[in-house]
């Protein structure tokens, strides 16, 4: 699978690159996106200005690779908790309650970042062949993850799959997870609700479960 050290094509061109994404992650963190000074990257790295736009074409295109990673990360991380959990878990109504609040939590304020930042990586990634090629990879990734989740969840009864390919499964959960995206900047809590219901009546009826979200 790609990884981020393929940004480099030389093993000190990876570590070079490593080097600068953790630098700009801590000044993405520090002052945001639109304060984002590239000087400051470029001291705290021990770089040269020519290597930066070698690597990553520009300031923005330096930015867009470090949230993609954030993103990604995170996704990557939230869907292998789920299969650890997923293999911990004996009953349905156990299912249920982690599905529950899985959903619950999709209008929080982290999983809103999230979304941003993952559609925000698409866009970018369209004229940057070096970010779609990491953006897919994680997404293969997620999308194996979850088939095997999947499988262990049908293979101890605690869930019914409908007669489709996993792997489409997948991303048609990833799918309803992401199209959050739509409501996120609305400011309307009642079409929230609206949409974590409609997710959850759907989630319910792919893997034959029988819950619904409370309203928050």
């Amino acid at each position: 699978m790609s990884s981020e050290l393929s940004i480099g094509r030389r093993k000190d061109g990876a570590a070079t690159a490593q080097r600068v994404m953790d630098c700009a992650l801590e000044e993405l963190q520090s002052v945001g996106a639109t304060r984002f000074r590239l000087d400051q990257v470029i001291k705290k790295a021990g770089v040269s200005r020519s290597s930066v736009y070698h690597l990553f074409g520009s300031r923005a295109g330096l930015i867009a690779r470090v949230e993609a990673r954030v993103a990604l990360t995170d996704i990557s991380d939230g869907v292998k908790l789920f299969h650890a959990v997923a293999l911990k878990l004996e009953t349905r109504d156990q299912l249920q309650a982690v599905v529950t609040a899985w959903i619950s939590d999709a209008s929080s304020p982290e999983r809103i970042r999230q979304r941003s930042h993952r559609m925000a990586s698409l866009v970018a990634s369209s004229t940057n062949p070096d970010l779609r090629a990491i953006i897919n990879a994680h997404f293969r990734e997620v999308i194996q993850v979850g088939v095997e989740t999947y499988e262990v969840l049908r293979s101890r009864g605690l869930v019914t799959l409908p007669a489709v390919d996993l792997q489409g499964l997948a991303i048609v959960v990833q799918g309803m997870y992401l199209g959050g995206v739509l409501i996120d900047g609305m400011d309307d809590d009642e079409l929230a609700q609206y949409w974590r219901d409609a997710v959850m009546a759907t989630l319910s009826r792919l893997f034959g479960l029988e819950i619904t979200v409370p309203s928050i």
